[in-house]
């Protein structure tokens, strides 16, 4: 059982080689899921040294990295559950370390092509709002909410299928239903970057001449006064015309 698991690594906790001999054989032979939830009960019923650390967490990184999402969101929630039950004097090391395995997995898979396409706007919505709840700084420009901010709002379907226009519409969309209290807490310039709008770029002037009233009135309906929007919209258009002199 879990907890007899448990004793064993709390009185083997103060001896590295023999930790190590039998924490390798145990996750050798256990699921992801028990890996994760031995971690968890640790945290909640005793104070994990260094040795426990050394050997649990890359561990942990390494197994965690190949999980699905749907199973990555469901380690996280429980992870947050589970802060209640931690002592406060070991909370702020609980999520220093959920911090660094939550960094260590959305870096990965949001830089994989072969992985980023099956992660959805909600899928992302959902990690950036844990991410920043269990997070020692709360701060939206860490990198890895900084690549899960970028799939939200830039991110638009069939890219190569759709219009200039279209691709502004679904910018705009994006931005109006990102988390308002975000985006008047921390500066646009702060958190965008430049590169992010390369794929809604208009160089040709021609094609801003074809824009039609619906469009730019869409575009004025759903920006809202919200300030990231107004930042991206001039980002676009300054951007653009730069690309078109040069």
């Amino acid at each position: 059982e879990m907890k007899d698991i448990a004793e064993l690594f709390i009185w083997l906790k103060s001896q590295d080689q023999l930790f190590s001999q039998y924490f390798s054989h145990y996750s050798s032979n256990v699921s992801t899921d028990e890996l994760w939830e031995i971690f968890l009960y640790l945290y909640k019923t005793t104070e994990i040294n260094n040795i426990i650390r050394k050997y649990l967490i890359p561990t942990l990184n390494e197994r965690i990295s190949s999980v699905s999402v749907s199973d990555f969101q469901r380690y996280t929630k429980s992870a947050k559950i589970s802060l209640v039950e931690i002592k406060s004097e070991a909370r702020s090391n609980f999520i220093s370390l959920f911090e660094k395995i939550f960094d260590s997995y959305i870096i990965k898979q949001m830089n994989d092509p072969l992985y980023s396409y099956q992660i959805s706007q909600t899928d992302c919505k959902e990690l950036l709002q844990i991410g920043l709840e269990m997070s020692s700084t709360n701060r939206l420009d860490r990198f890895s909410c900084l690549l899960l901010v970028r799939k939200i709002i830039c991110e638009t379907d069939n890219y190569y299928q759709k219009t200039n226009a279209e691709k502004l519409k679904i910018l705009f969309e994006n931005l109006k239903n990102f988390d308002k209290t975000l985006s008047q807490k921390y500066a646009a310039e702060k958190i965008i970057d430049d590169d992010w709008l390369n794929d809604f770029l208009i160089p040709n002037i021609q094609v801003w001449l074809k824009f039609d009233q619906r469009t730019y009135q869409y575009l004025c309906d759903h920006h809202q006064n919200n300030p990231w929007s107004i930042y991206i919209w001039s980002k676009i258009v300054h951007l653009s015309l730069s690309k078109n002199v040069n």
